[in-house]
C-alpha cells in the first residue's frame, strides 16, 4: 500500500497486542499471506513490529515461562517472540533489512525492547549480517554496543529471585557476546567514532 493510508491489518495486531496468543498469529499469516508485506504507520513490516514487541509468556506457578513450543535442535523451548519471528523471516527474509520512517531495522528494534540472542536477534542478523557494521540512527550504536547499553539499562518488572536475575544477566551478556563474536571488528569501529 504506496498510498499512504494507514493498515489496520490483522496479521500487524496479532504480532502488535502482546497477550494475543501465537496460534492466532498463525491464523492470520493462513488467512493474509499478503499483509506481510505491508508497513503499519510507523512504517513498519510484521517482523519490525513481532521485533519491538515482547510477548506476555504464559507462565507457571514459579513465574518461569510455559514453553510453547519445543526445539527439536536444543531440546529446550522457543520463546513466543522467537516463533514469530521465525516465521515471519521464513516467508519474507527481505524485511530483517527494511527500516520504518525513523530508520530503524529490526535488530535494534528487538535489541532495544530486551530481546535475547535465542528470542529472535540471531535469525534476524542471519538475514541481514551487514546490520553489524551499521549504526542505530538513533543512538549511533552498533548492534553489539546496543545490546551491551540495553543490558545495563534493563526495566524489570515485578520482583524476580537472585537466580533470575543473574540467568537474565547471562542471556543479555551472552546476546551481547554472539554480536560482538560475529563481527570482532566491530570493536575499531566503536573505536573510530569518538
Amino acid at each position: 500500500h504506496d498510498n499512504g493510508e494507514i493498515q489496520n491489518d490483522m496479521l500487524h495486531a496479532s504480532i502488535a497486542v502482546p497477550e494475543c496468543p501465537v496460534g492466532f498469529f498463525h491464523m492470520a499469516m493462513r488467512l493474509c499471506p499478503h499483509q506481510i508485506r505491508n508497513k503499519d504507520y510507523n512504517g513498519r513490516l510484521p517482523l519490525a513490529i513481532a521485533a519491538a514487541t515482547t510477548r506476555n509468556e504464559l507462565r507457571d506457578s514459579s513465574s518461569r515461562p510455559l514453553p510453547p513450543f519445543p526445539s527439536a535442535l536444543q531440546g529446550s523451548y522457543d520463546s513466543s517472540d522467537a516463533i514469530i519471528i521465525r516465521d515471519l523471516l521464513k516467508r519474507y527474509p527481505e524485511a530483517a533489512r527494511v527500516a520504518d520512517m525513523y530508520g530503524r531495522v529490526p535488530i535494534f528494534l528487538a535489541l532495544e525492547c530486551g530481546k535475547l540472542w535465542e528470542d529472535g536477534v540471531e535469525d534476524i542478523l542471519k538475514c541481514h549480517m551487514d546490520v553489524l557494521f551499521t549504526t542505530d540512527p538513533q543512538t549511533g550504536l552498533y548492534p553489539f554496543m546496543f545490546a551491551a547499553a540495553a543490558g545495563s539499562k534493563k526495566v524489570r518488572l515485578g520482583a524476580k529471585s537472585i537466580t533470575e536475575e543473574d540467568d537474565d544477566d547471562a542471556k543479555q551478556i551472552s546476546t551481547f557476546y554472539e554480536l560482538l563474536r560475529k563481527c570482532p571488528a566491530a570493536i575499531s569501529m566503536g573505536d573510530a567514532r569518538k
